[in-house]
This record gives C-alpha cells, sequence and structure tokens, in this order.
C-alpha cells in the first residue's frame, strides 16, 4: 500500500526536476483539435521606458524607468532609483526576467506556439508593487499609461495576446467608469484589482464592500468586463527560506477566501448579479474548502448576520467565479465540486512554477483526469467565455 501511494505521488509530480524557466525547453502536447488558452501569464516589461517617454513633465521624475540590466543579463524597472526587486531577490528577477519572450512579443509567440497555446491572457509581472504608493496622481498615471502599453502590445499579436489592465484609479470610485470605459475602448477584456486596496485618497480604508465603492463595481457590470484578483500583491525575503516562504504564501492564494466572503456576505453579487470574478494562480484546491465554510456560516451564523445572501454559497461560486490552476492534482480530484465550467488552465508563463517545459504532460493529465470533455473547457473554452475572446 506504501509503494502504491508513492507511485501514485510521482505520477502526479510530473514537474520534478524540470528546473527555473530561463533554461527549459518547450513542449509539444499531444492533444489536437483543441484551441488551447492560457488564462494567465505574464508580461515583463523591456524595449522600451514608456512610463517616462510617455509622461507629462511635471509627472517624469515621479514614474517608474524601465532599463536593461547588463550585469544581470535582463531588464528591470525602477522607481526613486530602486529596483522593484527588493535586495536578496536578483536569483528570482532572473528566473522570470531573463528569458526573452518574457518581454519580446515575436519571441513569446514563437515559445507558445512550441506549445500548442493560441491565446493568452496577460497579467503584469511585478506591478501590483505598487497599489499602495502615496504618489495618487503619479500611481493613476503608471496604471492608465500601462493599459495603454498593453493595447499596443495587443495589436502587436491580434487575437493572441490579451493583456490585463488595472482598474487605474480604485480608489476614486465615483470616477472609476472613466477608467473601465478608456479600458474597453482599448480593447481590454479584463482588469485587476489589488487583494490589499488599501486606502482612499482621503485616507480612510478602502472595504469592497461599502457604499462608496458601489459606482465602481456598477462601471464594471455595465462594461461586462471581468475583474480578476491575482496572488503575490507582496513578498517576503530575508531569514531562511525566504524565497521558499515567499512563494508558499503565493501561491496559497490566501487573500482569496476573504474577498469572495466580502464579494457575498457584502452583497456585491446580489447588487451585480452579472459580474464576473476570477482568482488567479493559486491553483483550484481551495475552492471546495471555501465553499464548505461558507456552509457552516450560513448554517450556524444567520441569525446574526448584517445580511444573509439570497443563495447558497455554491450558486455564487457557480454563477460569478472561476479559478485558474497550472497543475493541480488536488484540485482535478474534487473537480466535482469546484464545477468544470469554473475552472481556467494556465502555463503561467514565464514563471518556474509555471507548466512550460512540461505543457505536455499537464495536459495529458487533464485528460486523464476529467476526460476530453471537460478538459476541452478547462483549456480553452471557459476563459473563452470567461473573458469573452470571440
Amino acid at each position: 500500500m506504501e509503494e502504491l501511494a508513492l507511485k501514485t505521488r510521482d505520477r502526479d509530480l510530473i514537474f520534478r526536476g524540470i528546473g527555473p524557466f530561463p533554461d527549459r525547453n518547450p513542449e509539444m502536447p499531444s492533444l489536437s483539435g483543441v484551441q488551447i488558452v492560457s488564462a494567465d501569464s505574464h508580461i515583463c516589461l523591456g524595449g522600451t521606458d514608456f512610463w517616462y517617454e510617455n509622461a507629462p513633465a511635471h509627472l517624469k521624475d515621479r514614474v517608474p524607468r524601465i532599463r536593461y540590466d547588463s550585469e544581470r543579463g535582463h531588464w528591470d524597472t525602477y522607481i526613486e532609483g530602486k529596483s522593484f526587486y527588493p535586495p536578496g531577490a536578483e536569483k528570482l528577477a532572473r528566473s522570470m526576467e531573463a528569458r526573452r519572450g518574457g518581454w519580446d512579443m515575436e519571441a513569446r509567440i514563437v515559445d507558445l506556439d512550441a506549445e500548442n497555446i493560441a491565446k493568452e491572457i496577460a497579467f503584469p509581472q511585478n506591478l501590483m508593487r505598487l497599489v499602495h504608493f502615496k504618489d495618487f496622481e503619479a500611481r493613476e498615471y503608471i496604471f492608465r499609461e500601462y493599459n495603454r502599453y498593453l493595447a499596443s502590445l495587443q495589436r502587436r499579436a491580434p487575437g493572441r495576446f490579451y493583456g490585463v489592465g488595472v482598474l487605474a484609479n480604485y480608489w476614486e470610485p465615483e470616477k472609476a467608469s472613466e477608467v473601465v470605459r478608456e479600458a474597453a475602448a482599448l480593447g481590454l477584456k479584463t482588469l485587476m484589482l489589488p487583494c490589499h486596496p488599501g486606502v482612499y485618497a482621503d485616507g480612510k480604508k478602502i472595504y469592497y464592500t461599502s457604499r462608496r465603492m458601489k459606482p465602481l463595481w456598477d462601471a464594471v457590470e455595465e462594461a461586462d468586463i471581468a475583474i480578476c484578483f491575482h496572488i503575490a500583491e507582496g513578498m517576503i525575503y530575508g531569514g531562511g527560506g525566504a524565497l521558499a516562504v515567499t512563494v508558499m504564501n503565493s501561491v496559497a492564494g490566501l487573500d482569496f477566501p476573504q474577498i469572495w466572503s466580502e464579494l457575498v456576505f457584502g452583497r456585491v453579487f446580489d447588487n451585480h448579479p452579472t459580474l464576473r470574478v476570477a482568482f488567479v494562480e493559486a491553483g483550484i484546491h481551495w475552492v471546495p474548502g471555501l465553499l464548505q465554510n461558507a456552509e457552516i456560516v450560513l448554517e450556524s451564523y444567520a441569525p446574526l448576520l448584517d445580511y444573509v445572501p439570497k443563495m447558497s454559497p455554491r450558486d455564487y461560486w457557480a454563477k460569478h467565479c472561476a479559478a485558474t490552476f497550472m497543475h493541480d492534482p488536488a484540485g482535478l480530484k474534487q473537480i466535482d465540486v469546484i464545477g468544470v465550467d469554473n475552472v481556467m488552465w494556465s502555463v503561467d508563463y514565464p514563471h518556474s512554477e509555471g507548466t512550460f517545459g512540461y505543457t505536455g504532460k499537464t495536459i495529458d493529465y487533464i485528460v486523464k483526469s476529467v476526460g476530453m470533455e471537460a478538459a476541452r473547457k478547462i483549456l480553452s473554452e471557459n476563459a473563452i467565455k470567461f473573458f469573452r475572446l470571440y
């Protein structure tokens, strides 16, 4: 029995020994006839100093600079003279930034073609480090200009590359409709919100469930644009095992249960019945526990709650939500609870926890785990529908 369990674990760990991302070779899936979509990749910044070049004169010394680090062999982004990667993160930075496809669109398409990935949803690499940047005027310019930069990349790879913009002035929700309309006009299919939104311009703490945020949710729903929450807004550096602890905290998606609970118990979903929200890069195995705990709250605390949701937790998840994964055997074993229509696969290019280099094995595993009909939804149809990639 112990030997059988070990073999099962070995079969699940199909990425064993693959090594850091920059050194990997692509792996073509054996699957054919499916337009594979990565619902979570990342675009690095390189080749252009667009924030500085496009900034009005009074902002030029307040925005990030993008420069090539010849010593480390990759592009880096700096603000106030400091790298987006803190001291101690040099190896991590190189692991994500050094491959040309991380920032060069032509090289990127070559890599994606080699793994038969037809479309990708591309999140920022480390832009969300600035969600608490105290210069609100500069922060809004940085995010809005980033959205315009993404639109230029989309024009270079039409139908292949879809950038994830930032809801650039979420701290001024009464003005959110302007940014949302601008993003939709640029052709962006989805916008990010931070897991930790911080404070309004007047210094008061932001709660996504407050009445003050209603104009933001109204604007998102009216534009029919998806909202994403992504892991890893902050990193841990220092102490033994710092990198491992950082990755473990990130991929655990520790912020997602709170955000989802706010949307359900804070009546955001009930007030916005067509809202679509994705929880990205924490896998899918956390979802059954989330739904179980939400049911416990309703069964045990309903008379004490300030608001009782109109539907069951599972209904909210099924109607409004999706989660992405790369390789998640634990989650796939619970797919009936999570819902096959609420799951989207991703390559997570160019991260080392992503599947680039073993995408073929990963896709074979998905097909064997859930069957061809469900795999087609997970690998393609769900993302096309969720993000409106028609």
